[in-house]
C-alpha cells in the first residue's frame, strides 16, 4: 500500500518528464513565471540577479551566450536524429516540414516589414517574428511583432503547406487532417525562445523598444497558442483508409 502510494506520484512525474510535450509546457510556465517575479515587489532583485556577474560575464550573459549555444546543439542534434532515422528520413518527407519552415521564416518578416515601414530603426527588428528611434513608432512594434506571430506564421506555415500538398510537391503526414495542419500552423506562433533572443540583439541599445517587443511576442504567443489549442480541440482525425485532399 505504502510502495504504491509512493511510486504512483513518482511514476507520474516520469511520465510527465518524458512527454513530447514536456519542454514546451516547462518553457511556457517559466516565462510566465519570469513575467509575474518582474513586475511583482522583488523585480528589483531579479533584475540585479541578472546582471550580477559570474565570472567574466554576467548572469543574462551566460544565458544568452552559454545555454542558448546548448539550446541550439540540443536542436541540431534532435534535427540530425529525425534527419537520420526519423521523420525527416527520406527526402519526400522532408519537402514538407522544410517549405513550412521557409513560409514560416518570410512571411512573418513581411508582416513586420508592412507595419513598420517608413522607420529604419523599428526595421532592425524584422527578424523577429520569423524566428526605435521615435515613441510615435513603438506601438507599431509591439502590433508588428505580434501580428507576425500569430498571423504571419498562420499565413506562411500553412498557406505554403497547402499549396505544396495541393501541387503535389508534398504529402500530407499520415493521418493528419487540413484542420490539425492549420491548428499546428497557430502553434507556430508561439515565438518565445528565439523572437526573445532576437528581439534583445535587434535593439540593444533601445530598452523601450525592447519592453515593447516582449509585449508583442506576449500577446502575439498568447492568440496564436490559444487559437491553435482550440482548432486543435475540436480537430477531428481522418479515417486510415482516406487520402489527403
Amino acid at each position: 500500500m505504502i510502495k504504491t502510494l509512493i511510486w504512483r506520484p513518482l511514476q507520474r512525474v516520469v511520465d510527465f518528464l518524458s512527454g513530447s510535450a514536456t519542454g514546451g509546457l516547462v518553457l511556457m510556465g517559466t516565462a510566465v513565471l519570469a513575467i509575474l517575479v518582474a513586475n511583482s515587489p522583488v523585480a528589483p532583485a531579479y533584475f540585479a540577479a541578472l546582471h550580477a556577474n559570474i565570472g567574466p560575464m554576467s548572469a543574462l550573459h551566460w544565458i544568452n551566450d552559454g545555454l542558448m549555444a546548448v539550446f541550439f546543439l540540443l536542436v541540431g542534434l534532435e534535427i540530425k536524429r529525425e534527419f537520420i532515422d526519423g521523420e525527416l528520413a527520406t527526402t519526400r518527407l522532408r519537402v514538407l516540414p522544410g517549405l513550412a519552415a521557409l513560409g514560416g521564416m518570410v512571411v512573418p518578416a513581411l508582416v513586420y516589414l508592412l507595419v513598420n515601414q517608413g522607420d529604419a530603426e523599428s526595421l532592425r527588428g524584422w527578424a523577429i517574428p520569423s524566428g526605435v528611434g521615435a515613441e510615435q513608432w513603438l506601438a507599431a512594434t509591439t502590433v508588428g511583432v505580434g501580428l507576425g506571430l500569430a498571423l504571419g506564421k498562420l499565413i506562411g506555415v500553412f498557406g505554403t503547406s497547402w499549396l505544396a500538398i495541393r501541387v503535389g510537391w508534398a504529402a500530407m503526414p499520415g493521418r493528419a487532417s487540413m484542420t490539425q495542419l492549420l491548428g499546428t500552423a497557430l502553434l507556430c506562433g508561439i515565438g518565445f525562445t528565439m523572437s526573445l533572443f532576437i528581439g534583445m540583439l535587434a535593439f540593444p541599445a533601445h530598452p523601450e523598444l525592447q519592453d515593447e517587443v516582449k509585449l508583442g511576442i506576449l500577446a502575439g504567443s498568447v492568440v496564436a497558442g490559444f487559437a491553435g489549442g482550440l482548432v486543435l480541440r475540436f480537430a477531428a482525425t481522418p479515417d486510415s483508409g482516406s487520402q489527403p485532399a
